[in-house]
């Protein structure tokens, strides 16, 4: 067992989650960051007749849509450890009617060393102060928490509701289960992929 040494038809969002210094945020569409999760923005409208608007989920404070989530790194995570931290996700779009999102799926990407598993979690709390480095936070499941190998793991979640410059935030843990164990022991880099849809109302 080794440490790892982390030195969506509709629009569509993913997020990168670094598990940091160590598991590192880093890639869509190709770009790399070397610490925090980068958000992206893509997108396809089915084809009809549709009111002119924008929508889009983007994390943060502004309208953003390519967001560095810096405040999440945690250096030397071995098995067991977990990084929790805020995330705020806002209807930066301009559809009169809202729209409504969900946690699609979500997973880590090896980039170099064993394959590793992961437990999310995510919860919908009320303010950031509402979800430090270490509590365990009360609220409403922003999803069912569960075990993930790969960015192709569907996420079990109900969509949620976002009304036209609003925001909710939620508290997002990343638990490192398990590394593939190999010989010699090898350490482990990896990004976690998170893909939302959202759907206009």
């Amino acid at each position: 067992m080794s440490a790892h040494s982390r030195k969506p038809a509709f629009p569509t969002k993913r997020v990168l989650l670094g598990a940091t210094a160590a598991a590192v945020a880093a890639v869509i569409f190709g770009s790399v960051q070397t610490t925090g999760a980068l958000w992206r923005d893509s997108g396809v409208r089915a084809a009809g007749v549709v009111t002119a608007a924008t929508f889009s989920l983007s994390p943060g404070v502004g309208t953003d849509p390519n967001f560095t989530f810096t405040d999440l790194a945690k250096p030397n995570i071995t098995v067991g450890d977990f990084v929790q931290k805020p995330l705020t996700i806002a209807n930066t779009g301009t559809a009169r009617n809202g729209l409504t999102y969900f946690l699609s799926k979500a997973g880590p990407s090896v980039t170099a060393g064993p394959g590793v598993t992961i437990t999310l979690s995510g919860t919908v709390v009320p303010t950031t102060a509402s979800c430090t480095d270490t509590n365990t936070p009360t609220g409403t499941a922003a999803f069912t928490t569960f075990d993930t190998a790969s960015t192709t793991t569907a996420a079990t979640s109900s969509p949620r509701t976002l009304a036209k410059g609003a925001s909710e935030i939620w508290c997002i843990r990343s638990t490192l289960k398990s590394v593939v164990t190999v010989t010699p022991p090898a350490s482990s880099t990896f990004t976690i992929a998170f893909a939302f849809r959202a759907d206009q109302k």
